[in-house]
């Protein structure tokens, strides 16, 4: 066994502990986040998220557990479905990333199998294309910032506006190529 594997192990041992603590009532759970993707570092967190039936909101909190930082960001199963359509309509896919990628702690009635499959499939397809009218609307707000550039004598309205424009067209840009703008 390799070190990282007896890490790996260390770390969710932990989790399974901090969950039994401070969650008991969870339906499934979910690692995520520089964790899985391999990029964790002690200054890191560990995404984890748990999916319970007693919640009616999305929150997160971030928590020290046994030498972890722990973002634990819960979900309410009934708001899975709505979760995931925001994420696909804004073009962000936050939840579909960490969801699609994650690495099963637990798993009620295969939960998260089937909902990973379903992310896994989202992620695949790409954000939703933009409509010609919402291209209209961030053509108007582009020219807009521009105008304001073009006219700006103030230096901090003038970066604003140009910090503004270049994140409008950063993101006008990922949602031609139906990219992700959240990961």
């Amino acid at each position: 066994m390799n070190i990282k594997t007896k890490e790996d192990k260390k770390i969710r041992n932990t989790i399974l502990i901090f969950l039994n603590e401070y969650y008991q009532n969870n339906y499934a759970c979910i690692l995520s986040g520089s964790y899985v993707d391999g990029k964790y570092n002690e200054y890191s967190d560990i995404d984890v998220l748990i999916f319970t039936k007693d919640r009616t909101v999305v929150f997160n909190e971030t928590l020290s557990y046994k030498n972890l930082k722990i973002q634990a960001i819960i979900i309410p199963v009934q708001n899975i479905q709505e979760l995931l359509w925001v994420d696909y309509i804004t073009c962000k896919g936050a939840f579909i990333n960490m969801i699609s990628k994650g690495k099963i702690i637990f798993d009620t009635a295969n939960f998260l199998s089937n909902l990973q499959s379903h992310a896994a499939e989202l992620q695949k397809q790409g954000g939703r294309l933009l409509t010609s009218h919402e291209v209209y609307m961030i053509r108007v707000k582009i020219t807009s910032l521009l105008m304001n550039i073009k006219d700006g004598h103030d230096l901090n309205e003038l970066t604003f506006s140009i910090a503004s424009a270049l994140d409008m067209l950063t993101e006008i840009k990922l949602k031609f190529a139906g990219s992700w703008c959240g990961d």
